[in-house]
């Protein structure tokens, strides 16, 4: 009470004034000695004024101010962003965003998901912080950028060596088309194809993600059948449809079931031999037709 009778005689200067600011802020509108003399009161609205709630009464109403509550702002919700902000463009960002990816596998095999933060991943890159957010503002974000990443060098991959290949029979190029699509080439690096890296996708996946992988893959592997000109007659979509989800499904239960190696290459020899086995059938059937 002494301290609001003081400010209100303009009897204390900053930065008492700071806090009388406050208290003037409870007691109403600026009025007496300290309305005609507004030399500290002045400097102290002018240190506030990028606040949203301080505003001036209009000119007609004197040099008085008036300050009122902030007004409520509905919270925003606490879960964090899961979605990269942007894609590089760039060959720089481009570079930088793998820089990240690799960062963030490495830190993910070491510590699991639980241990990993975009500090860290930032720290390990060799990147700031804010450059870092400026792509990816969680570590979900992160896992999930990674996933389209790593997605879209498999459909480039696929359109270069499947559909636009030449000088492969229909056999070679159906081969060609199982082990590309389940990560087994021997040259390919496996970075994405593992279990942990499986569970941690349920955090960030939603139906719709899985919808879209489906009909881009699917959808490449229709033209990477088109692409046999050495067959007499094409299969049905339905039937290399089933043969995708047959295969990419396979290959998620077997990263998931944790398979050996050689269990895995034995899976992978036999959907060879059943998707060339199903395409002859298909030719037979349209024979017969």
């Amino acid at each position: 009470m002494v301290r609001e009778k003081r400010a209100r005689r303009g009897t204390i200067s900053p930065p008492d004034g700071v806090q009388a600011f406050f208290l003037l802020h409870q007691a109403g509108p600026v009025e007496g000695d300290l309305a005609g003399d507004q030399t500290w009161y002045c400097a102290v609205v002018r240190y506030f004024r990028p606040l949203p709630w301080v505003e001036s009464e209009q000119a007609d109403k004197g040099p008085a101010s008036r300050v009122r509550k902030p007004p409520e702002v509905p919270m925003e919700s606490a879960k964090p962003r899961n979605k990269p902000l942007k894609r590089p463009t760039p060959a720089r960002a481009r570079f930088t965003v793998e820089a990240i990816f690799e960062a963030f596998i490495r830190i993910l095999r070491q510590r699991g998901w639980s241990g990993v933060t975009t500090r860290a991943v930032a720290l390990e890159t060799g990147v700031a912080v804010g450059t870092l957010y400026d792509h990816f503002p969680s570590k979900e974000a992160l896992l999930a950028g990674y996933v389209r990443h790593q997605l879209d060098l498999l459909l480039q991959r696929l359109e270069r060596e499947v559909v636009l290949a030449t000088g492969l029979d229909w056999q070679t190029r159906v081969r060609r088309l199982v082990r590309l699509s389940c990560g087994q080439a021997e040259e390919q690096v496996r970075l994405f194809f593992d279990a942990e890296l499986m569970e941690a996708e349920r955090a960030i996946a939603e139906p719709w993600h899985h919808q879209r992988v489906y009909q881009e893959l699917a959808g490449k592997w229709r033209q990477a059948v088109a692409a046999c000109a050495d067959l007499p007659r094409q299969p049905r979509p339905e039937s290399i449809d089933a043969l995708f989800v047959a295969v990419w499904g396979g290959r998620r239960y077997g990263l998931t079931a944790q398979l050996s190696s050689q269990q895995v290459e034995a899976w992978l020899l036999e959907m060879e031999e059943l998707c060339c086995a199903r395409i002859l059938m298909e030719l037979a059937r349209s024979e017969e037709v």
